[in-house]
């Protein structure tokens, strides 16, 4: 019963990992982690091989690092059994096990005791006789343990024991970063010829790597290897030429440029302060950019920068410890002082925008847009700032409502380029206004007249429904930053009110619930309501001087109400509806 369970275990086990953990193994020789009981970490070495008296040498090396380790075979041929192992070296046991039938299947796994616990490999199945690669007639030769290793050489070599059907022509040893090295690489060495032991000189490593050694022999059979070895170059040099410095502070940003050389060829460097940790990988000899964002304005800040290479040498020049102060940053945008009567607002603290625009619509941008308090004042804040189209929530006539120009204000302390855009729905055109160069660090207030915007051929304002921002190109890997605010268009109180004073009217009440009244002095002929988008909602003929209409089906808003008078001549006046 306990050997069925045991062989169901072990076929479970086979089950979830599948067969590409033994992508490099044989039955002759392989290394796992599967266990049967216990675990592995690091997992361990096996291999079989069968000598001229069919006696089957089966050896096992565990290698996680423990103490007080023991190996002990379990064989089931054809019952299980327990014996105990011969120690080679290490944590590496062996065991040979004499009157085998060739051909026939050996089945055995290693349990190894150590302080603290056991662990047990999978069960193996080994065909006796079988020689997994090895070519029938070539040299039979063992892997000298490596010696002498130093971080871009090492020695080791092999001993043939038996030269084969004919003599041994070719020698060496052979290695790679990879498992199963073989003599069609060029690392690998020529020692001489014929049987015994040599030595081979193992040149051009890298430090801190991981190296796959076999030994090889060769004659007109062929070419066998003997057992893999492995060993780590070791990395004792320490990075050097390691530098750290900071360019201009921005108010929420610091840029670091680092670098330092490493014979490993790669270094992480480390920037700490405060609590907070920030690790930066990096090429040997080759300046490394990092901007540390999201800090404080007017703020002192202490950095500690260090370098370590990929063992973890650290540079003996460090840390390096640098401070800086961020900039002040952004203040509340100018209050606008155009008459709300003549404006129509997209976003402002100091009017009543129109609802429904998308700041920051999906798409292509990589342009982020938030909404931020500065000082009390709701700010768009455009991050990582490239470019960004807006959608207003519906298109505006601006001819209609009389608007002559588009006001926004814009603050950067890194931006060098600004663009703003009109985009008309209806004939669909875009028209760009390049603005002149920003004042960093302070409010810039732009009035452009939508006449800059027209002189686009074919171009006109009767369908706006997006604008864009565009700035000099970060493609999403810059940290340029541009606030904006005020955004709206607005029309001169000349414009909106053009009507002499003999036709002087009254409109009552204002803020209207329910009934507004227009008297006026000469006889009026038409009165218009629009929404601040420019849209028609009420229209009524009227050839009287004076008259009342019904604001009840009218949602509460802000609206424009146009007044035409019989003699050609019109106003216009903002209301409330509540």
């Amino acid at each position: 019963m306990k050997k069925n369970m045991k062989s169901i275990l072990l076929i479970a086990i086979l089950l979830i990992f599948g067969t590409s953990v033994f992508a490099q193994n044989t039955e002759c020789s392989g290394n796992s982690k599967v266990a049967a009981q216990g675990s592995f970490t690091l997992g361990y070495n096996y291999s079989f091989t069968t000598n001229a008296n069919g006696d089957v040498t089966f050896v096992c090396e565990m290698l996680d690092p423990k103490t007080s380790v023991n190996g002990y075979a379990w064989t089931y041929n054809p019952n299980f059994a327990e014996v105990g192992m011969s120690l080679v070296s290490g944590q590496k046991y062996t065991k040979t096990f004499t009157g085998q039938l060739n051909g026939a299947t050996f089945k055995v796994g290693c349990k190894f005791s150590f302080a603290g616990g056991m662990s047990v490999t999978q069960t193996f199945s080994y065909t006796v006789g079988s020689n997994c690669g090895i070519i029938p007639g070539a040299p039979t030769l063992t892997t000298t343990a490596a010696t002498s290793i130093t971080s871009t050489s090492a020695i080791s070599g092999g001993n043939i024991t038996v030269g084969g059907t004919s003599s041994v022509t070719a020698r060496g040893v052979c290695w790679s970063t990879e498992s199963t090295p073989t003599v069609d690489l060029l690392t690998k060495t020529t020692n001489g010829t014929g049987i015994g032991t040599f030595t081979s000189n193992i040149t051009g490593l890298t430090p801190g790597i991981k190296y796959y050694v076999r030994a090889y022999a060769t004659n007109t059979a062929g070419t066998n290897y003997g057992s893999e070895i492995t060993f780590t170059a070791p990395d004792t040099e320490l990075p050097t030429a390691f530098s750290a410095t900071i360019g201009t502070p921005l108010s929420t940003s610091i840029l670091f440029l680092l670098k330092a050389s490493d014979n490993s060829g790669s270094i992480t460097y480390t920037i700490t302060y405060g609590p907070t940790t920030i690790k930066i990988p990096g090429v040997s000899g080759k300046e490394v950019s990092y901007t540390i964002t999201d800090l404080l304005p007017a703020t002192n800040y202490s950095f500690s920068i260090t370098a370590k290479d990929a063992t973890g040498n650290v540079a003996a020049t460090g840390p390096i410890i640098l401070t800086a102060k961020t900039r002040p940053g952004v203040t509340s945008a100018p209050v606008p002082t155009v008459d709300a009567n003549s404006v129509t607002s997209i976003f402002s603290d100091s009017y009543n925008s129109i609802n429904g625009t998308l700041f920051n619509p999906m798409g292509i941008q990589n342009t982020v847009v938030s909404l931020v308090q500065v000082s009390g004042n709701t700010t768009l804040r455009y991050s990582f700032f490239d470019f960004e189209e807006t959608e207003l929530g519906n298109d505006i006539d601006l001819a209609a409502l009389g608007m002559t120009n588009i006001h926004f204000d814009a603050w950067t302390e890194d931006e060098t380029l600004l663009k703003f855009s009109l985009i008309n729905k209806t004939p669909y055109l875009e028209s760009a206004y390049t603005i002149p160069a920003f004042v960093k660090e302070q409010w810039n207030k732009y009035d452009v007249p939508l006449s800059e915007f027209t002189k686009k051929s074919g171009f006109t304002t009767n369908c706006i429904f997006k604008f864009k921002i565009e700035g000099s190109g970060n493609f999403g890997s810059g940290l340029k930053t541009v606030y904006i605010d005020n955004i709206f268009f607005w029309g001169p109180p000349t414009a909106l009110q053009s009507i002499p004073i003999d036709n002087d009217i009254k409109l009552y009440p204002n803020p209207v619930k329910d009934k507004i009244t227009i008297k006026a002095k000469s006889e009026i002929s038409q009165i218009v309501v629009r929404n601040l988008l420019g849209q028609t909602v009420e229209a009524t003929m009227v050839n009287d001087f004076e008259k009342s209409i019904d604001f009840n089906p009218i949602s509460s808003g802000n609206y424009f109400i146009t007044v035409k008078f019989s003699n050609g001549q019109s106003t216009t006046r903002k209301i409330v509806k509540i």
